[in-house]
Parts: structure tokens; sequence; C-alpha cells
């Protein structure tokens, strides 16, 4: 992660085993970004969002949940 004063940028990466099982790492990233403000994107594989720094915390709890297979 790289942290500025008013934002976070994240990148992630994950293994194409993952992706064929229906992990998708683009389509986590946008959704979760998205929910707390900020934009996202990317492969199934490999993605990266900006977000809030203020609400990083809330941007882990949503990105563990989708990832995890919980509630949205």
């Amino acid at each position: 992660t790289d942290v500025s004063a008013e934002e976070i940028k994240v990148s992630a990466r994950s293994t194409p085993r993952l992706a064929m099982q229906g992990v998708d790492l683009g389509r986590a990233l946008a959704e979760a970004a998205k929910a707390v403000g900020g934009n996202g994107g990317g492969h199934d594989v490999s993605a990266a969002a900006r977000i809030p720094r203020e609400r990083m915390d809330e941007f882990i709890v949503k990105i563990d949940q989708m990832l995890s297979g919980g509630s949205k």
C-alpha cells in the first residue's frame, strides 16, 4: 500500500487457480472501493484501488467479507 495524507493506494495479486474457482480481484476491489468512496479495478488475478484514508478499516472489512464469501 502507498499512503498519502488523503488516500491510500491498494494493490492485490492472486493466483490463476483462485481465479478458476471464481475469485475476481478486479471486481472485488472495484466494488469494495466504490462502497467506501474510492475507485478501483483490474483483472481477476491483479487489481488496484484508491480509497479515502479515513475509510481504510471499512475497506478492509468489506474486501475480507467479499473474498471469504461473507455478506456484502
